[in-house]
């Protein structure tokens, strides 16, 4: 793997990570009365953690926002292709790039 793709790789691996986080920071704290009547139906509060991480997971994958960084991703594809590690990839690489961009362009007109 070259250092285009590990960086690009790493970025969205990022994106992805920071996400879920901005939402839970938005929402601030759970309360932890609510947290205490869970735990005694039998859910900890971790599985409950994790059911609302998942949940606010899948309803940012929805939102407009994870469109708009779709568009901002596309948007880059001038600067990738005059880029050192593009022009020296190998061609398999660089058509795997144009493949995953043509299937970006192709999810964010639907």
């Amino acid at each position: 793997m070259n250092n285009k793709n590990k960086i690009i790789g790493i970025s969205l691996v990022g994106l992805m990570m920071a996400l879920p986080i901005t939402g839970v920071l938005a929402n601030g704290n759970v309360d932890s009365k609510k947290d205490t009547a869970v735990e005694t139906k039998g859910y900890t509060k971790d599985q409950v953690a994790d059911a609302r991480f998942a949940l606010q997971e899948a309803r940012l994958k929805l939102s407009s926002d994870y469109k708009s960084l779709l568009k901002e991703e596309i948007s880059k594809e001038n600067i990738i292709r005059e880029s050192k590690n593009y022009v020296a990839a190998d061609s398999k690489v660089s058509a795997d790039y144009e493949k995953e961009l043509y299937n970006a362009k192709k999810t964010f007109k639907r």
